[in-house]
């Protein structure tokens, strides 16, 4: 068991020694390093001369730790001629408290995730403070779990709870509100994959606050056993992301949904099922050029009309520039503050998407620079967000009032309509 808390956001090391489970009697000393969203890697003073590992077991640093999907990376040639033959092995994943096989792991059914900052999209605190002369009493109770799935498979609870230092003797204490995604799997032999839901509700976060949120722990219980999951997911990056989390910011909160929260949350799990690769375009934005964001974004609206709004097989054969114009057309009262027509928009988009994917110097001339192109590019993304907010269940007029009323959006499209595209 994990006797401390073991974050994704933060650097580790481990040392002590590591065995291969059918071979426990041979143990190499070694040093595990997490390097926070980028690798595992384990040093070791040995090698255990195969080409990969599906577990690898440790006790390092007082913990009990398995390794899963394992390779090494480095090691010396001239192993077998000297007595060193120190090696480098990258791992997948890390559970740290247990020394599990992959099939105990598959069994496990019960996961936390923290995310860090909800407080501002929650909208609702435990706390209570009371002010009598020169009294001050500042109280907490629990809220009850507010429910995000529940079917025969599974449930998804948002939990909160008061955490922090009791210190009467000291100048000042720290107490916190925490919350934690609880997601419990009704069927514990059912192989569950605990990151289809992690991953559902960090990217479903993500587009309701328009922030990008991220792991900041996940826990697992097994029984009388529990640790925590180290690994390098993917850092969410969506493009135009607001600075902090409100409501003024946000697309949408939890007050806001509460009633139909768990409708939302069930289209979304399906909706991301569907179009995986598209919305996975849209959350991991490209550290790059702004030209190459502009091809990924276009991409994703393209692929996610396709997979998830055609109903037809002839509507998934449309080409680019029809899509643009139908998803230009699902969203009026948005669309008009663009400032052009349908044609002239899906003229602009295909131009700029055929220019910079198969470039033949024929429409070099209207191709956009600056802030007219930064609002084409807006243009789109904005698009690709309500077509998500459609998929989640809200309708083609709550879409385009939730935009509307986003303080971020409000501003954009003051600035938006004094701008007009002209194809040349």
């Amino acid at each position: 068991m994990a006797k401390k808390q073991f974050l994704l956001t933060e650097n580790c090391e481990f040392f002590g020694t590591w065995w291969i489970p059918s071979t426990p009697d041979i143990k190499i000393a070694g040093v595990l390093k997490f390097n926070a969203n980028e690798r595992i890697e384990l040093s070791l003073e040995a090698s255990f001369e195969e080409e990969e590992y599906d577990v690898i077991h440790g006790f390092a640093s007082g913990s009990l730790i398995t390794l899963f999907r394992s390779f090494p990376i480095t090691h010396n040639s001239f192993g077998a001629y000297s007595n060193y033959n120190p090696c480098k092995i990258i791992s997948n994943l890390a559970l740290i408290g247990v020394n599990y096989t992959e099939g105990q792991f598959k069994t496990v059914s019960h996961y936390k995730f923290d995310f860090g900052r909800l407080r501002g999209w929650v909208e609702k605190s435990g706390f209570t403070a009371n002010f009598e002369g020169s009294k001050y009493t500042l109280s907490y109770e629990r809220p009850s779990p507010i429910n995000f799935l529940d079917n025969d498979d599974v449930s998804v609870n948002l939990i909160s709870y008061a955490e922090g230092i009791s210190a009467p003797l000291r100048e000042s204490a720290t107490i916190s509100e925490v919350f934690i995604f609880e997601v419990t799997s009704k069927s514990p032999d059912a192989n569950f994959d605990y990151l289809v839901y992690g991953d559902g509700i960090r990217k479903f976060l993500t587009l309701a606050s328009r922030c990008n949120i991220d792991y900041k722990s996940i826990r697992f219980i097994d029984g009388d056993n529990e640790g925590f999951i180290l690994s390098a997911y993917p850092k969410i990056k969506i493009q135009y992301p607001s600075k902090n989390l409100s409501r003024l910011n946000s697309f949408f909160t939890l007050s806001h949904t509460k009633l139909r929260l768990p409708d939302f949350f069930h289209n979304w799990i399906k909706i991301y099922d569907l179009a995986t690769e598209p919305c996975n375009l849209y959350f991991y934005g490209y550290e790059c050029m702004t030209y190459l964001k502009f091809t990924a974004i276009t991409q994703a609206l393209e692929e996610f009309y396709r997979d998830a709004l055609a109903k037809t097989s002839k509507e998934k054969e449309f080409g680019f520039a029809n899509i643009i114009k139908r998803i230009y057309n699902r969203y009026p009262l948005i669309t008009s503050k663009f400032n052009s027509d349908e044609e002239t928009f899906s003229t602009m988009v295909t131009d700029h998407r055929n220019h910079f994917t198969h470039w033949s110097g024929n429409k070099k001339d209207s191709v956009l620079e600056g802030l007219e192109f930064d609002f084409l590019r807006r243009d789109i993304n904005l698009l690709l967000e309500m077509c998500l907010l459609e998929q989640c269940g809200f309708t083609i007029d709550q879409v385009q009032e939730i935009v509307e009323k986003c303080f971020h959006y409000e501003n954009y499209m003051n600035q938006r309509s004094k701008i007009a595209f002209k194809t040349v």
